[in-house]
């Protein structure tokens, strides 16, 4: 009898920490999955998003390459190869979660030439990242929105030239993105607000984009990712990406 009971007792704890230990398994299972879907969804949103800007910007690089056509025909096809480029990358990353630093410099910087196809020299770019965080791991297209929301909305109605600034560092265990222009600034109201909710004002850009983007990082690196916006009306904006270091799984 003195036996017995202890080995019963033990059977019933073992059961009770057996059940518990899958129901935790479970649970971390959900919420596993909860996050993928709730991923897949941003990701989703943010491919219904690009599929409604890059039309538009096909269809302004395409004018503007018909023109340069029967004026400096060489330059065409090189702009066509690099049009080709661009969308192609794009076709490939967008399944993907995370992409190589260089792999988006390179983007952003066929972004940019094609850009100025139409802008000529009146946008002025530099790259300012270590070789050192090149291969580091970031969210598809996160530099790409940024500088893309400074051409629409920052340098919108203001004189050119058109200048962006893309610079990277490594804070103890966390990687800096920053983008910065020389465009109109963002008003006081709108920046507490930015990237926090998608905005309605049409005129200004609906930062859509923006508010996205923060989500889909918080889902990939953990909500200790940060966005944050410094902008002088009349001077320009600051954006800085704040991140987790993340290398090659």
């Amino acid at each position: 009898m003195e036996v017995i009971i202890p080995v019963g007792v033990v059977n019933v704890l073992g059961c009770l920490l057996f059940f518990w230990v899958v129901r935790d398994l479970d649970r971390d299972r959900l919420e596993n999955e909860i996050q993928e879907t709730r991923l897949l969804m941003l990701q989703a949103e943010l491919r219904a998003f690009r599929a409604q800007v890059e039309p538009h910007f096909l269809n302004n690089t395409l004018n503007d390459l018909q023109d340069l056509i029967t004026e400096q025909p060489d330059k065409a096809i090189a702009y066509v190869g690099q049009l080709a480029a661009f969308f192609s990358f794009t076709r490939q990353y967008t399944a993907l979660n995370t992409i190589g630093l260089a792999q988006e410099l390179e983007q952003l910087q066929r972004y940019l030439a094609l850009q100025g196809l139409a802008l000529g020299d009146k946008l002025q770019y530099r790259f300012d990242v270590p070789e050192s965080l090149l291969g580091l791991q970031v969210l598809p297209g996160c530099l790409l929105t940024l500088a893309e929301n400074a051409l629409k909305h920052g340098f919108k109605g203001h004189p050119a030239p058109y200048q962006l600034r893309i610079s990277g560092k490594q804070e103890g265990d966390e990687l800096l993105l920053v983008v910065s222009d020389n465009g109109k600034g963002i008003a006081p109201e709108r920046l507490q607000i930015i990237g926090h909710q998608p905005l309605q004002s049409q005129q200004q850009g609906g930062g859509v984009a923006l508010h996205q983007l923060v989500q889909c990082l918080r889902l990939v690196f953990g909500e200790q990712v940060g966005l944050n916006f410094d902008s002088t009306e009349g001077v320009g904006t600051v954006v800085t990406l704040r991140q987790m270091l993340r290398g090659v799984a």
